[in-house]
Formats: structure tokens, C-alpha cells, sequence
């Protein structure tokens, strides 16, 4: 009984060192969730969710040492659509957000302002319409 609690335990804690985290997974997951609002986005095919635990292999996303998105690097991407749909609030490690040359569209969100790491933003030469919101103000470390 011993040798089969023991066992059980290895085997939980082995499986627990082979899963990705649930918050890496919460950002693949609302990346993924991004990516299928796109109309065009073919140069994203390495995004996957057949390859949703290798994440920071993905083409433009680059993680920290713990495994969190930390970077999404994607100039002239060729990406169409909005960020209506994209999940800010499972990425607020992001330093790097560089979406510049794509044909993304509507307005910027608020929820952009929750994104306080961020020491680059570029969302220039894309489709953007109305206001930039007031709390793009937050992104004090740009």
C-alpha cells in the first residue's frame, strides 16, 4: 500500500513538472482566442492548439524565465481585424507589445492600460480609429 501511495505521489509531482503552468496556459488559451477573431493571420501558424505547452516557440512570442509571455513582437504580420478579442488581462507580463505594419482595425481598448509592464508599445501604421483612451496613461515605464 505504501509502495503504491508512493508511487502515486512521484507520479503526480512528475506530471505536475511536465504540464505548463495554468497561468502560461491561460495565456496561450487567450492568445489562441485572439488569433481566431483575425481575418487573415496566416503568418501565425505556428500558434496552435496542438502546441499549446510550447507557446514560447510560437512565431512573435517570446517568455520569461518562468515561462510567461513576456514579448509579442509581430511587425508586418500581415494580421487583419481588431484587438477587440484580445485577452489583456492573461498578459500582464508583457514588456514588449510591437504590432506595427498590420492591417489590425476599430479602436485601441482601455484594457491596453493594464499592460503595466510594458516598456515598448508600437502600434503604428495599422487601421486604428477614435480616441486613444485615457488609460493608456497607466504605461508609465514606456
Amino acid at each position: 500500500m505504501k509502495t503504491a501511495y508512493l508511487f502515486l505521489t512521484y507520479l503526480s509531482l512528475l506530471t505536475l513538472c511536465l504540464c505548463p503552468s495554468r497561468a502560461a496556459t491561460s495565456e496561450a488559451e487567450g492568445l489562441m482566442r485572439w488569433k481566431s477573431s483575425l481575418s487573415s493571420s496566416a503568418s501565425l501558424k505556428s500558434w496552435s492548439v496542438n502546441n499549446i505547452s510550447n507557446h514560447c516557440r510560437w512565431i512573435g512570442i517570446r517568455c520569461n524565465d518562468g515561462g510567461s509571455v513576456s514579448g509579442i513582437d509581430l511587425p508586418g504580420a500581415d494580421l487583419v481585424g481588431t484587438l477587440d478579442l484580445f485577452h489583456f488581462t492573461a498578459l500582464l507580463n508583457l514588456t514588449t507589445f510591437n504590432l506595427n505594419g498590420n492591417a489590425l482595425n476599430g479602436s485601441i481598448p482601455a484594457a491596453l492600460g493594464n499592460l503595466t509592464s510594458l516598456t515598448l508599445l508600437d502600434l503604428s501604421n495599422n487601421l486604428f480609429s477614435g480616441a486613444i483612451p485615457p488609460e493608456i496613461g497607466r504605461l508609465t515605464e514606456l
